[in-house]
């Protein structure tokens, strides 16, 4: 075969391939990266101009790991998704990216699994409740789910062993060495935008074992 026919025949094997590439490329902006019978957890990304693709299945919580899709920081790192949500464009210059958790499991209409101590002043949206150690903040309470942001301080222990009747997630916004927030045993190195999942009945104590305040938002099915 001759050069030339080999070229015109790589050409249209490039233009037949074309909108598989595109379509792979798009697939890609959403990726399923845990599901169960409870929860399904998607990392979205969506570059500017293009629309969020992601149109909820069920209830959720989206958590911010960029500017939102105006390019300003949101009022919090969380905000509720209901299954009714549309899908939104990203008006900003810059690339959209967040962790979606969408609640595939009924509410049992029982309180969020949240840690014991804390529980006095969780439903106050906003307000501090300071242990010193471990600070915890409400960004969403309703009949789905409670959403809290939590900073745990550098090298120590922020609470006594417990479990929670309910699988829970936490996405972590500034990582470290951490213990208890899943069903490994012993530190491992979290980062921005990963995760764990803690199962329901889990005896656990969260642990901060690096020189950095560990910093996630925690998402406790009701």
């Amino acid at each position: 075969m001759s050069r030339w026919r080999l070229l015109v025949v790589l050409g249209a094997l490039t233009a037949l391939a074309s909108p598989w590439i595109r379509l792979d490329a798009a697939a890609e902006a959403v990726r399923v990266e845990f599901e169960d019978a409870w929860m399904r957890v998607e990392r979205v990304w969506v570059n500017p101009g293009e629309t969020f693709a992601v149109q909820n299945r069920s209830d959720g919580v989206l958590i911010y790991l960029t500017a939102d899709l105006d390019g300003r920081m949101p009022p919090a790192e969380a905000s509720w998704q209901p299954a009714s949500a549309q899908p939104g464009s990203n008006r900003a210059a810059t690339r959209f990216e967040a962790l979606l958790v969408e609640l595939k499991a009924a509410a049992t209409g029982t309180p969020g699994p949240i840690v014991p101590e804390l529980a006095p002043r969780i439903a106050d949206l906003y307000n501090y409740y300071d242990r010193g150690d471990h600070t915890v903040v409400s960004l969403i309470d309703n009949d789905r789910v409670t959403v809290t942001r939590h900073r745990m301080a550098p090298l120590r222990w922020t609470e006594q062993y417990h479990a929670h009747p309910r699988e829970s997630v936490f996405v972590y916004l500034r990582g470290g060495e951490v213990t208890g927030a899943s069903v490994s045993q012993g530190y491992h190195h979290a980062r921005r935008g990963t995760f764990d999942v803690l199962p329901a009945d889990f005896a656990h104590a969260l642990s901060n074992g690096g020189n950095d305040p560990i910093e996630f938002v925690a998402i406790w099915p009701k």
